[in-house]
């Protein structure tokens, strides 16, 4: 179970959800090429995609068998 918070969860799932949905004619949910955004909202949407996954990632975890 995540760590964060069942807003955020949610919120995190809504937004997956509607890139499914709009894009669900496509190879992938990212692919941007037939919508017409300027080169810097494809990249910013890019970043902040990357940025939440690192943001949300989870925790670091020590080796199991650093234990022993």
């Amino acid at each position: 179970i995540p760590d964060i918070l069942p807003g955020k969860l949610s919120l995190l799932i809504l937004v997956l959800l509607i890139a499914e949905w709009f894009q669900r004619d496509k190879n992938h949910a990212l692919e941007l090429d037939n919508i017409k955004l300027p080169v810097f909202i494809k990249w910013s949407i890019y970043y902040l995609i990357i940025f939440l996954v690192l943001w949300y990632g989870g925790k670091s975890q020590e080796f199991i068998y650093f234990q022993f």
